[in-house]
């Protein structure tokens, strides 16, 4: 330690007197543990009870900023993820819309190759029909 610790820890050993509040024959003995400390007029806070409370209102500033900074920062945070499904909800029905467009046109283009498959079965019943009557004419014309 330095000379001039030496020297503060000194006058505040001297500036702080020991009594005690007891009788003389209630007084606590050295082995009974220690005693506290009475504040003198040179020293109105001792046990600096106003530090201790000032440094305690400041931890408690501190405790509320940080509790203020992490309530804002959280807010930001599902405000943004909100945000984020909003836009991945907004963007996937957008898609949807072009999905049915897509549907739609699959489903107009399979409803056109049944037209075209109908049409075909069609001229397949045509053409055997066709062939009965040739071959009824070949038969009657083969007769004469």
């Amino acid at each position: 330690m330095s000379d001039h610790e030496n020297e503060r820890l000194l006058s505040e050993e001297q500036s702080v007197e020991v009594t005690s509040p007891l009788p003389e024959e209630h007084a606590p003995n050295e082995e009974e543990g220690p005693v506290s400390p009475v504040p003198s007029n040179s020293d109105p806070d001792p046990l600096e009870l106003r530090k201790l409370s000032l440094s305690y209102d400041y931890l408690m500033y501190k405790i509320s900023d940080y509790i203020n900074t992490l309530t804002e920062q959280t807010y930001q945070a599902v405000l943004s993820k909100q945000y984020q499904i909003n836009q991945e909800y907004l963007n996937d029905q957008l898609k949807l819309f072009d999905n049915y467009e897509k549907i739609d046109d699959l489903l107009k283009m399979v409803n056109n190759l049944e037209m075209e498959f109908l049409k075909l079965d069609q001229l397949d019943q045509f053409i055997l029909d066709f062939k009965q009557r040739l071959n009824v004419l070949e038969y009657e014309f083969d007769k004469l």
